[in-house]
């Protein structure tokens, strides 16, 4: 009967030398799945610090919060602590943007109104190409859509397709 092995001697000793296929496993699981989760925080938190300078205040809050939980599973309540205040820092942030970005959007659509009543179609669609950048940073869909349809209309007084 095969049993796998291979028998052979060994050119040193003489001796017969048994080689078998060992599976290797991780020689600590704990070690590993910390491992991971560190990787998990260390990544979230870049994550969170870009979508903060890039005032993706929602982005920045869900990456602290993932990085808060892992922390905790990792058993760094301190970290998970602070990364928790980093969240509701972001979140604070967002909710303030808010009101700010929605009087400049609106500002700026009285600016794009005007532009079209004087018959300044090449400022109109000046006006919503950084009102279309602005919603698209903040993810307002429902104005992106609206300006989108907008600079399609201007687009057409001024002949371009």
């Amino acid at each position: 009967m095969e049993t796998g092995h291979h028998h052979s001697e060994s050119p040193v000793s003489g001796q017969p030398k048994v080689s078998m296929m060992v599976i290797e496993t991780p020689y600590n699981e704990k070690h590993t799945s910390d491992a991971r989760l560190e990787n998990l925080v260390r990544r979230n938190m870049a994550l969170a610090e870009d979508a903060m300078q890039r005032g993706d205040f929602e982005g920045a809050s869900n990456a602290f919060k993932e990085a808060a939980v892992a922390s905790f599973e990792l058993g760094n309540v301190e970290v998970a602590m602070r990364l928790l205040d980093r969240q509701e820092d972001a979140s604070r942030q967002q909710v303030a943007a808010g009101p700010r970005i929605a009087k400049y959007l609106n500002g700026l659509q009285i600016r794009v109104n005007q532009a079209l009543q004087a018959g300044k179609h090449g400022q109109a669609r000046d006006l919503l190409k950084q009102m279309l950048a602005i919603a698209e940073q903040v993810r307002d869909l429902p104005a992106v859509k609206a300006i989108k349809q907008q600079l399609a209309f201007v687009m057409r007084l001024q002949g371009k397709r």
